[in-house]
């Protein structure tokens, strides 16, 4: 593996840490944030944060083509957090311990992507029950003009009762 290799992953690794350092600051601006007005802002710029992760996953397969197949599959290793063997080339370690660090971020924005992820489901049963009392309200209303009911009608039942 060339120096010029190896930077570029680390480099790369080190944008995926970035990069997953801004998901998990939206992940918790949603558990902070009047989800009706701002919510899709947010998941707006989540999704351009995955598609910019995406692009540096690529560009890290790119590099490990130019590399031995040994040390693609232990960089590949290390991106997908699989065990690293002990005594990996000097070169790599560095690269190992981006990818830990990536990982660390990964799990702190999952963690929020979680609990972000249980407060719209909350909101969205709390609108669910909302919109069944309106429904319900909605109802009851219709009752008071139906036919019959005396508060309502064509008013010839009340020219015929003069």
């Amino acid at each position: 593996m060339t120096e010029e290799i190896r930077k570029r992953i680390i480099d790369d690794i080190a944008e995926m840490t970035r990069l997953a350092g801004e998901y998990g600051t939206a992940a918790a601006e949603i558990l902070a944030t009047d989800i009706d007005e701002t919510l899709d802002g947010i998941i707006a710029r989540r999704t351009a944060v995955i598609d910019a992760i995406a692009e540096a996953r690529r560009d890290i397969d790119d590099a490990c083509h130019e590399c031995t197949e040994q040390e693609s599959d232990i960089v590949h290793g290390m991106i997908r957090g699989a065990h690293v063997p002990v005594g990996i080339p000097s070169e790599l370690e560095e690269i190992h311990k981006a990818a830990v660090r990536m990982h660390s971020v990964y799990i702190s924005a999952a963690e929020k992507d979680k609990q972000a992820s249980a407060r719209v489901d909350a909101r969205v049963k709390e609108l669910r029950t909302e919109l069944e009392n309106v429904n319900t309200d909605r109802k009851k209303t219709a009752g008071y003009t139906a036919a019959g009911s005396g508060l309502g009608g064509s008013g010839r039942s009340f020219d015929g009762r003069l």
